[in-house]
């Protein structure tokens, strides 16, 4: 309109208002809802006054429902309307042109069916049709405006159909809605009411036909409307009213009394003609038909016949409950709140009007009250839904005992007191609601059609009431009351798949419970039956579903069976996609699938699976309303997946968002509501977790807080009782381990148990329930050290394994903590058959875990510690190697920032230095502490493992500082462990340990320094220790030893006898409690044995050397430890028996002989085994000399032949043909030599990598390290094959000996090519041993001229003539050797020739040249490094013949 004021103000304005289903293109004008006339005074004050112009409906108005208005306006100059000033405000409008056929024939059929509408003559309406098919008809295909002129058509053939009430014809209109829909997509302004008008059509077939395709096409097409519209607009109000159309479709006709009755009055005072009578038949019209057209109708009849009447006449009364049935109604149509207001307020009119005792005053009252519950619907707010079950209950009371509408209130109050249980939470409102259920049940005669609903209804409230009490008398009665449903639903009934689908879930909530297979078999049948009766495409397809997925999950988790959880997946992802967007239950399919992907994850460990859980649930929880009850479930759900995908990758901020999504959970659900206890029970388990990860113990207080209430919130009987148990007794535990009271661990054992009991047999949490307790006897084990709580621990434990099915995702985890068990009562008892059973059962939890699933590097490093005490055990090195590469493994699999990650570093360290421990490998130890130490830094301060990680390193440090002696190194030990003892809680398990381990640091420094406030400082520490240290516990005997030893050191110091007394006391005491078997026991012994050695050098009781020999022989002697110790066990024997010369001295030195090839083992470098020798050559040339003392020669050249073959005679080895074995088993020969050529091949690549990483630079020092890492492993890993090979071989018939020491009988015969002479130098004697092949003995040839010393001072005179040779060689002035200030060569080999040479000589009996032969000399010690050969008297006097053995008259050779 023009911006100026026209100046006549008087001048009439025409306003013409048209609508149009259309938004954008509009077609023609539509239909004429209103023409206006005004003056140009009165448009300008309502424009200035923004005063709205607004239309009512006329009396017998019948407006179409229209998405679009035009309105043209006209200037009139009194009745001469000026046609150039019209103008057409709609935006929308198709064109601005003059109007062609096509609008010309939408205008006209437009016209006609508002005719047909307002009087109802058939020829308007086929009028219509026509019009709108001549529009069609010259529509073009590609023509814009092509769906309008379809959907124009549909409409009236529609009506059409109604009219002639024919089936056929219903295909016309839903295939012209069909096309219109096809070319207006997702987003286009039109489709939201295309799909209302084509649902509309599919409702009106069904209503005729009773096809349950058309009821889920009727559903499908109206939830993606619902998904379409806006907030609180009449679109979103349209598709609720269709959809309140549906829902009462859906329970079929004979549920109409439930809802809002039509009163008809009294018959005698209507009649056809009057108003009254015509308004009621315009609703049951509308009932059937569901024209909105007819409800219009009626409720203006309806309020102009009660406006005519007094209020006291019966007419008005019940004129005003039929206008509120009719508000009612187009509430639900079009979702006006307005209409629902108005509803209540005539319901309450027409109840307030009707007298007490009136017959129609109980169905007032019902319908009152049901438009109360409506409006609690749509509102939410509680004061509806208690005037509902007001209003309700009185029209209850007064509806009399037999009257046929009794059932029907009976069940509507039901349905409100259950919808205020579910609300707030309350018992009384469920025991309210089954009360009412039962009664209508009871008074519905058997085979009324309402029976099976009703019956349904009080299955459904039985059922709830289990949920909330856990009684099984319930649950028993739902599924008895669900059967009866069933059975009384005839087959074909299309109520029959919802009964079976409550069937089912009552058969799954029994299973739940008792754990009884047969429940959830029968869960999936019912379910399964459900799914297939429901046609495809049906509005409830996906919820069933949705339910038959989640009791295959179920399934899964009581068998494992990995095909259950992909059915799962599969059901779960049908149902999602078969639920529109924008359906109420879209929410809760993303969140059934998101659950069986976490399951799915829990199971194989793809973090794809755990990824698309969390997306899943994020979307639920985003298309879930804030309010919505749900709201709380879906947060639950995704933090529980936050949560557990924080324990695969161990990110914090994962951890953090579980707790704070759990935590809104909780908040949001209700008090008193059934799922409360369970959510509380997901938040108590997420702050232990961070309480595991961070170690504040505010955290873990919480954790118990929280698990308490959700115990206390649980009734008794309640099927999550056990669980909310269990997740308490687990909290207890964790507090226990971090305080140590003892008081947490009884309160754990005590929950556990109650949740054991109030599981019933079979139940599939059965197992984990008998898991906690287990582990809970463990952990008091452990704390006690009572033997009968292991015992317990196992014997649960066992059970939880044997219940739980194989393929179970448990199984693995349930097989550790038994295998982890088997290793702590080894640990105790030292039976080697516990710790076989531990690595059997920790190898069968790691093959049983996939691959990247989130519990295998634990497994794996629980295995790894099992085969390092197997290690520590039987001392083969092959069980060390294997535990450092699994607990690699465990490392390299953990994420970087997992909460485990810092406790498999530890572990892994741990290995590290056993193998230092065994092979002195200083890489090893360094290895160790650089492991440790990360272990250290990635553990947070307050961290309950942080002071185990410090004592560890604590521990390496000083085992640094014995191998190099950096003072630096024991003050980083003793440093270290006074922080972990600090950190360790007062009463914590493993303070005591920490304490020890700092007392021996204390002691090592007294004796490096020899500060006495060490040593005491160290007794005080270990005595506390032991004070620690309850009886019987596995521990008590190291704490005993190191104590005993820290006596003996003071002792040594102060020269106090009670000290040593008090040392032999607790030293006895720590060997007697360590059970046989024990690794430590041969170090206990050895202890033992050096106090009574000590006793006996200052008392001289001969009876204290006696006993020191025993201990110390016994300890030698054992099979177990690690050799280091029990060959330093054999040389204290020794030295004790050489004290009185005792009759186990031969003994004592063959034990040690035959442990020398294992501290020298192979696998070593060379460098290493010559540094190994050196240390204990002495001990073969002593133990010669004794067997020569004894008489026994042939026994010390055997020794002295296998002392001296550990690395010639290995090497030799190598490369050997093994003839003989080659031609009895040419595999084992093949295998033998590739395996020693290798060996050796590796040996040489190992000392090569070793002298380049000593020549290498700063920044090539990484690559040097790793690869000397690596020729190390591949030269130990050949040597344990190797190992193995040759015990194989030895098992074969004929070759028991093969490569052992040889015995006297077989070398012998080494000296068929001469006589082979043994030189044997030793302490307190020298001697030659002479071997001739003819010979059955040795011949002794004592040396008594010659001892060690003058050997020894031979070779210092030897090197200083070669000194000197390197400056003068040779005097050419006179011809003759030079001489040195050292002695001369002469000197030298005189006294060799007169002291070693001639009396060999002279017991061979070579006399003369004529005898000259060849002497093989094999000499040890000093021996090795003089020239045997060349002995001689070489001055001229010797030179004459008359000189017999001046000089040797044989060949000399030098056996290797």
């Amino acid at each position: 309109m023009e911006n100026r004021k026209p100046s006549d103000l008087s001048a009439t304005i025409c306003l013409e208002v048209y609508a149009s289903f259309e938004c954008q293109p509009m077609l023609g004008t539509g239909e004429q809802l209103r023409k206006l006339t005004v003056t140009v005074e009165q448009l300008l004050d309502y424009s200035e006054n923004h005063i709205p112009f607004t239309f009512f409906l006329k009396d017998g108005d019948i407006v179409s429902p229209c998405s679009s208005i035009v309105v043209t306006v006209e200037r009139r100059d009194g009745e001469n309307s000026n046609a150039l000033a019209s103008r057409v405000l709609d935006p929308f409008c198709s064109t601005t042109d003059a109007p062609d056929e096509l609008e010309d024939a939408t205008n006209d059929g437009h016209h006609a069916l508002s005719l047909y509408q307002k009087h109802g003559e058939r020829r308007d309406l086929e009028r219509s049709v026509a019009e709108f098919e001549r529009a069609l008809n010259t529509c073009a295909l590609n023509h814009p405006c092509r769906a309008a002129a379809q959907s124009n058509l549909a409409t009236a053939k529609f009506i059409l159909c109604q009219v002639d009430d024919t089936n056929a014809s219903f295909e016309i209109p839903i295939g012209l809605y069909g096309n219109a829909l096809a070319t207006r997509p997702v987003g286009h302004a039109d489709r939201l009411s295309t799909l209302v008008q084509l649902a509309a059509v599919h409702l009106g077939r069904f209503q005729k036909q009773g096809d349950e395709v058309d009821r889920a096409r009727v559903k499908a097409l109206l939830h993606e409307a619902m998904g379409l519209s806006a907030t609180d607009n009449h679109e979103k109000r349209a598709v609720a009213f269709m959809l309140q159309l549906y829902a009462d479709h859906r329970v079929g006709p004979g549920h109409a009394s439930d809802q809002s009755s039509v009163n008809s009055g009294s018959g005698s005072r209507f009649t056809e003609e009057d108003p009254w009578s015509s308004s009621i038949q315009l609703l049951e019209c509308f009932q059937r038909h569901g024209d909105l057209a007819d409800l219009q109708r009626a409720i203006t009849l309806l309020q102009k016949s009660v406006r005519s009447v007094s209020v006291w006449d019966d007419r008005c009364r019940a004129g005003l409950g039929n206008l509120g049935v009719a508000l009612l109604w187009r509430f639900n149509r079009l979702g006006e709140l307005s209409d629902l207001d108005d509803a209540i307020s005539r319901f309450r009119d027409a109840v307030v009007l009707t007298p007490h005792g009136h017959p129609d005053k109980p169905g007032r009252l019902n319908n009152l009250g049901s438009s109360f519950g409506a409006r609690f619907g749509r509102l939410g707010e509680l004061s509806n839904l208690e005037d509902a079950i007001s209003t309700l209950s009185d029209a209850v009371d007064l509806t009399p005992h037999g009257h046929p509408d009794k059932p029907t209130r009976l069940n509507n109050l039901g349905s409100s007191f259950r919808a205020r249980f579910e609300r707030l939470g309350e018992p009384s409102d469920l025991e309210h609601t089954i009360s009412r259920f039962k009664d209508a049940v009871a008074l519905t005669p058997h085979d009324h059609p309402h029976k099976p609903d009703r019956l349904n209804n009080l299955g459904n409230s039985f059922r709830a009431r289990f949920e909330r009490l856990g009684e099984l008398s319930d649950l028993e009665d739902a599924i008895s009351t669900h059967r009866d449903a069933i059975v009384l639903t005839p087959h074909g009934h299309s109520d029959k798949p919802s009964r079976l689908n409550n069937l089912g879930l009552s058969f799954r909530a029994r299973f739940q419970r008792l754990g009884e297979l047969s429940d959830i078999e029968d869960a999936i049948s019912t379910l399964r039956d459900a799914a297939v009766l429901t046609p495809h495409g049906h509005p409830d397809e996906p919820s069933r579903l949705n339910n038959l997925g989640n009791s295959f999950r179920a399934r899964f988790e009581c068998l494992g069976q990995l095909s259950d959880l992909e059915d799962a997946i599969l059901t779960h992802r049908d149902a999602l996609v078969l639920t529109p967007h924008g359906h109420p239950d879209k929410p809760n399919c993303l969140n059934n699938l998101g659950l069986s992907f976490r399951v799915r994850f829990e199971r194989l460990g793809q973090l794809s699976d755990l990824e698309d859980a969390i997306s899943t649930h994020r979307d639920a929880l985003v298309l879930t309303p804030h309010g919505h009850p749900d709201k709380p479930n879906c947060l639950n759900n995704l933090g529980l997946s936050f949560r557990v995908r924080f324990e695969r990758l161990g990110e914090l901020s994962d951890l953090e968002d579980a707790i704070s999504t759990l935590r809104n959970a909780v908040v949001l659900t209700p008090h008193g509501h059934p799922d409360k206890p369970s959510r509380l029970n997901n938040l108590g388990n997420s702050f232990r977790a961070r309480f595991d990860r961070l170690g504040e113990l505010s955290d873990l207080e919480d954790a118990v807080s929280t698990h308490r209430d959700a115990v206390v919130l649980t009734p008794h009987g309640h099927p999550h009782k056990p669980s909310c148990l269990n997740n308490l007794g687990s909290s207890f535990i964790t507090r226990f381990e971090r305080l140590g009271q003892l008081s947490d661990l009884e309160d754990a054992i005590s929950t556990h148990r109650d949740a054991l009991v109030l599981t019933p047999h079979g139940h599939p949490d059965k197992p984990g329930c008998l898991n906690n307790l287990g582990l809970s006897f463990r952990a008091r084990f452990e704390r006690l050290g009572e033997l009968r709580d292991l015992e317990d621990a196992i014997s649960t434990l066992r059970d939880a394994v044997v219940l739980t099915p194989h393929g179970h995702p448990d199984k693995p985890s349930r097989l550790n903590n038994l295998g982890s068990s088997f290793e702590v009562r080894f640990e105790h008892l030292g039976e080697l058959s516990d710790l076989e059973d531990a690595i059997s059962t920790l190898r069968d939890a790691v093959v049983l875990t996939p691959h990247d699933h989130p519990h295998k590097p634990s497994r794996l490093n629980n295995l790894g510690s099992s085969f390092k005490a197997r290690f520590e055990r039987l001392g083969e090195l092959s069980d060390l190697e294997d535990a450092i590469s699994t607990h690699r493994d465990a490392v390299v699999l953990t994420p970087h920032g997992h909460p485990q990650k810092p406790g498999r570093l530890n572990d892994l360290g741990l290995s590290f230095r056993a193998r230092f421990e065994r092979l002195g490998e200083l890489s090893d130890l360094e290895d160790a502490i650089s492991t440790l130490r990360d272990a250290v830094v990635l553990t947070p301060h307050g961290h309950p493992d942080k002071p185990g990680h410090l004592n560890n390193i604590g521990l390496s440090f000083r085992a640094r500082f014995e191998r190099l002696g950096e003072l630096s190194d024991l003050e980083d030990a003793i440093s270290t462990l006074r922080d972990a003892v600090v950190l360790m809680p007062h009463g914590h398990p493993y303070k005591s340990s920490c304490l020890n381990n700092l007392g021996n640091s204390l002691r090592a420094r007294f004796e490096r320094l020899g500060e006495l406030s060490d040593l005491e400082d160290a007794i005080s520490t270990h005595r506390d220790a032991l004070v620690l240290t309850p009886h019987g516990h596995p521990h008590k005997p190291n704490r005993l030893n190191s104590l005993g030893l820290s006596f003996i050191t003071r002792f040594e110091r102060l020269g106090e006898l009670s000290d040593l007394e008090d040392a032999i006391s607790i030293l006895r005491d720590a060997v007697v409690l360590t059970p046989p078997g024990h690794p430590d026991k041969p170090s206990r012994l050895n202890n033992l044995g050096s106090s009574f050695r000590a006793r006996f050098e200052c008392l001289g009781q001969l009876s204290d050397l006696e006993d020191a020999i025993s201990l110390s022989s016994h300890s030698a002697s054992l099979p177990i430890g690690p050799v280091s110790v029990r060959f330093r066990s054999s040389r204290n024997w020794i030295s004790y028996a050489r004290l009185i010369n005792h009759r186990s001295l031969l003994h004592a030195y063959s034990i040690a002989v035959n442990l020398l090839p294992q501290v020298a083992w192979i696998g070593l470098s060379l460098t290493h085994r010559y540094a190994e020798l050196k240390r204990g050559a002495d001990v073969v040339r002593e133990a010669a000399s004794a067997a020569l003392d004894f008489g026994f020669p042939e026994l010390a050249v055997e020794w002295l032949e296998q002392g001296r073959s550990i690395v010639w005679g290995e090497l030799l080895q190598l490369r050997g043909s093994y003839e003989h074995l080659s031609s009895a088993h040419p595999d084992h020969a093949r295998r033998l030599r590739d395996l020693s050529a290798a060996l050796d091949d590796a040996g040489a690549a190992r000392e090569k990598s070793l002298s380049a990483f000593s020549e290498s630079t700063d920044g090539a020092i990484h690559h040097a390290t790793q690869t000397l890492q690596q020729e190390a492993y591949r030269h130990r890993t050949l040597a344990i094959e190797r190992d193995k090979l040759l015990q194989e071989i030895r098992r074969l018939p004929g070759f028991e000996r093969f490569l052992r020491p040889k015995d006297f009988s077989q070398l012998r015969a080494s000296a068929h090519s001469g006589p082979v002479v043994i030189l044997n130098a030793a302490e307190r004697r020298c001697d030659a041993l002479i071997l001739l092949a003819d010979v059955d003995h040795v011949i002794h040839v004592p040396l008594p001229g010659f001892d060690f010393q003058w050997a020894a001072r031979l070779q210092n005179t030897l090197r200083v003539l070669l000194g000197n040779a390197r400056i003068t060689r040779f005097d050419d002035r006179k011809g003759k050797l030079a001489t040195g200030g050292g002695g001369s060569w002469e000197s030298l080999l005189s006294t060799s020739w007169n002291g070693i040479v001639k009396p060999v000589l002279d017991a061979l009996a070579f006399s003369t040249l004529g005898d000259l032969s060849r002497i093989f000399w094999c000499p040890t010690g000093p021996f090795v490094f003089l020239p045997i050969h060349a002995a001689g008297l070489y001055g001229t006097q010797y030179s004459s013949p008359g000189h017999k053995h001046s000089r040797a008259t044989a060949l000399s050779f030098y056996s290797t």
